[in-house]
């Protein structure tokens, strides 16, 4: 069994810096192409009107309004941590690191626990 924690090439860094990369990169051209868009037609980004929920974002979409790719570049922005957790869980179970897979999972339970608690 390979270490996680090595400088092999089933290191930890190695699978979860290009999620992390590709995430941020993502996010930061989405919304690069939101603020063009925005220039390029003369649309007027409201700074008080933030979408919330992903059905504001679906019709925002169906608006077509630039604010759109806005919020969707936030939203990868806001979910990349969880998806570089969601990767690093799914490496420990993959080098049978249970103790640190389990404490990731506890983690993400947490985090969909307050999503489920805030809804209400």
């Amino acid at each position: 069994m390979t270490d996680l924690h090595s400088s092999g090439e089933h290191s930890l860094a190695k699978y979860l810096s290009p999620v992390l990369r590709v995430c941020a990169v993502g996010a930061f051209a989405i919304m690069l192409a939101g603020l063009i868009w925005a220039g390029i037609v003369g649309g007027y980004v409201p700074a008080q009107t933030p979408v919330t929920g992903l059905s504001m974002l679906f019709s925002a979409v169906y608006m077509g309004t630039p604010l759109w790719l806005l919020n969707l570049g936030l939203l990868l922005l806001i979910l990349t941590p969880v998806l570089g957790l969601v990767t690093t869980v799914i490496l420990f179970l993959a080098e049978r690191e249970w103790r640190y897979a389990l404490a990731g999972l506890g983690v993400l339970a947490v985090l969909v626990l307050s999503l489920v608690v805030s809804r209400v």
